[in-house]
């Protein structure tokens, strides 16, 4: 029995493209007219066309054997030879003598068999269009989500992006996951799109894997504590692969350089144990340090606010009874030495 990824396309080929309006005849038969480089197969339906196709700039004279929708030639949504691309209009695609679909093109070919599926345990999602008096009749019949060179998933109708870029390592939306990470990253911590440039004595790193996109770069760096940074595009022609820096990254004010995803870095986390124990150990007296120094300084203060209330106390307590005495001497009596209390006389 075939297993039932293998099956399905194996049921869409048959039935999608069992007419065609491009070729003469209307199956791709056995022994028949194969299917080169300038025809293709389009559905019934007329949703979805098989052929060759060239993806990247238009200088490239690379091109794949894919479908695609009728609405949108420049996205095929599968390729049959993604890792193995043909050098220029060489390709043909035909039905062999035992039923089997085989591709060649100049420098070799590929055999396609949907009963021995080397990926039968792969991973993928199915979803439905749900559909409403309001939902336009295009949204009806199909619905589409597209993944970038950088891993964002865009819906095709809403323009919506989801994942990928926008997943910076310490956010939960957008269909982003936080990420746990080592010891170097903290929860605060996020990758930064931050113009400026590194020079070219910073070490880096490329890796030119084509299923990488920059999505699961940024996932590396994150992991790795001495990484610094990765660029905003890859380093192969279809914006896939990885360069990793691990060095200084000096940013530009005017935001007008090239840019970079950047992530912050604990540096005590990459740093030789031994320094980590001497930068540990510094840390530790310059805390103290600064305690006992802001210690005393209150102390100090304290003192001094004391001594100023209590000084404050004593002089009210002074002018108090001074003026307490000067109350009760300036009470009018008669002078009894005979002048009557003309002449002036002093108390002291």
């Amino acid at each position: 029995m075939l297993p039932s990824m293998a099956r399905r396309i194996y049921r869409f080929l048959l039935v999608c493209f069992c007419a065609s309006h491009a070729l003469a005849a209307d199956t791709l038969y056995q022994g028949g007219d194969p299917l080169n480089s300038f025809n293709s197969l389009v559905s019934k339906n007329g949703l979805f066309t098989l052929g060759f196709t060239s993806i990247g700039s238009a200088e490239s004279s690379a091109s794949y054997l894919g479908i695609w929708y009728n609405s949108d030639s420049s996205h095929p949504f599968w390729l049959a030879n993604r890792d193995k691309t043909i050098a220029d209009n060489s390709g043909v695609l035909a039905l062999d003598g035992s039923g089997n679909m085989k591709l060649t093109y100049s420098g070799g070919f590929l055999n396609f068999s949907f009963i021995n599926v080397s990926n039968a345990d792969e991973d993928y999602i199915m979803f439905n269009v749900s559909a409403n008096q309001y939902t336009r009749q295009d949204q009806r019949i199909f619905s589409m989500w597209q993944m970038t060179y950088d891993g964002n998933i865009i819906d095709n109708f809403t323009r919506r992006e989801f994942g990928g870029t926008i997943c910076k390592g310490n956010n939960a939306d957008a269909g982003c996951e936080k990420w746990s990470g080592p010891a170097c990253r903290s929860s605060m911590n996020s990758f930064e799109l931050r113009s400026g440039s590194f020079v070219n004595t910073v070490p880096r790193k490329n890796d030119y894997n084509s299923s990488l996109s920059i999505s699961d770069c940024m996932d590396i760096c994150w992991n790795d504590c001495s990484c610094v940074g990765v660029p905003t595009r890859g380093n192969n022609g279809n914006n896939t692969g990885c360069t990793f820096f691990y060095g200084n990254f000096t940013p530009d004010p005017s935001g007008s350089a090239i840019q970079y995803h950047i992530t912050p870095i604990l540096r005590e986390a990459i740093e030789p144990q031994a320094k980590r124990r001497v930068t540990t150990g510094e840390r530790k007296w310059f805390g103290q340090g600064i305690m006992v120094t802001v210690g005393f300084v209150s102390m100090m203060g304290l003192a001094g606010l004391l001594w100023y209330l209590r000084r404050r106390r004593l002089r009210e307590k002074y002018l108090k009874e001074l003026l307490t005495l000067d109350s009760t001497n300036d009470t009018p009596e008669l002078e009894n030495d005979g002048n009557k209390g003309h002449n002036l006389k002093t108390r002291y």
